[in-house]
């Protein structure tokens, strides 16, 4: 595999692997932190719970201190303003849980709550408007009998939201803890893992490159040398596989060119030797021809002076036959 394949897998699978951590531990974040919204929705849920309990005992505590004391319109005049603040302070706790009870058996429970609510708030009036009229023990027998029965029934509802908004809290923690002892170890894991592959991939990649490239430089080096004559090493198929195969070209085309060289030079000096020969038998030659001309001089020496006495005896031939003639003429005229 080339590296321009290699090292973007490699990059794209340590991405892939850190982005999968990432990933991972923003959804696990996610859940958490949907999972603490929960907690705090159901913590105070139940806060509301717990805060409407303690109001409408505090009212059944004025109620019953209204129905049993001797003076009851009196107190009624006292409590009836502080149970309508505590009323009030009740119907806030009772929207506030009803706008954010979403599931079914939460909205099942508000409406049975509703239901007991109305059914106590029923006895209760009657409670008061029997008391301004009856004596102390239809007022304690209906206290009894109707009031306290729908008052337990109507608290018991209440508790009972309560209880199941706590244990939803607390079944939220729980699953926060084990989310936590699931989610740290297995994000330690992932980061080893990455870690560890990280390394070995770092130590592939880079046996990878760098042995091939060691092999190359020794190669470049062999060349360097002068020797041509090395064996290249096995075939990869990467850009370092393509590196080599174009040094061992190199190496054979450098050979071609010493060769040609070689056998031009080998040309150059059989020629330089037939050259020195041909100097050499011209100079043989030339010596010859100079004694040739040396001898030649000697001979037109001598013939030039064979030349000159020739001359000199035709003068005195010309000379003497000049005698001879004067001689004759005066002969002639003796005889005459």
């Amino acid at each position: 595999m080339k590296l321009t394949r290699k090292l973007p897998l490699a990059f794209f699978g340590m991405l892939a692997l850190l982005t999968t951590c990432v990933v991972f531990s923003t959804l696990r974040i996610s859940s958490m932190g949907r999972a603490t919204d929960e907690m705090r929705l159901n913590l105070s849920l139940a806060e509301h719970s717990a805060a409407w309990v303690h109001a409408t005992r505090l009212n059944m505590d004025r109620m019953i201190a209204v129905a049993k004391s001797t003076n009851p319109t009196e107190l009624t005049a006292y409590f009836t303003p502080l149970i309508k603040i505590t009323t009030s302070e009740i119907n806030q706790h009772q929207k506030a849980i009803e706008a954010k009870v979403s599931d079914e058996p939460g909205k099942a429970l508000l409406t049975a709550i509703a239901a007991a609510r109305s059914a106590y708030l029923d006895q209760r009036a009657q409670l008061l408007a029997l008391d301004k009229e009856a004596d102390q023990a239809q007022v304690d027998a209906l206290l009894k009998d109707k009031v306290q029965p729908a008052a337990d029934a109507y608290l018991n509802k209440i508790n009972a939201l309560k209880t199941r908004q706590s244990e939803l809290a607390a079944a939220q923690t729980q699953n926060m803890r084990d989310s936590m002892a699931f989610s740290v170890p297995l994000l330690y894991g992932l980061l080893v893992i990455s870690i560890a592959l990280g390394a070995v991939l770092t130590w592939v990649i880079t046996r990878s490159v760098s042995e091939p490239v060691q092999e190359a430089v020794k190669m470049m080096q062999v060349i360097a040398r002068g020797d041509l004559s090395q064996t290249l090493p096995p075939a990869r198929s990467d850009e370092i596989g393509e590196l080599i195969v174009a040094l061992g070209n190199m190496q054979a085309t450098l050979c071609q060119v010493v060769g040609g060289v070689r056998e031009n030079a080998e040309g150059v000096a059989i020629a330089s030797v037939q050259i020195a020969q041909g100097n050499n038998d011209l100079s043989t030659r030339t010596e010859q021809q100079a004694a040739s001309l040396e001898e030649t001089a000697a001979s037109m020496e001598e013939l030039s002076s064979v030349i000159q006495q020739n001359a000199d005896n035709a003068k005195q031939a010309n000379h003497l036959a000049l005698n001879a003639s004067t001689v004759a003429v005066k002969g002639g005229e003796v005889v005459s």
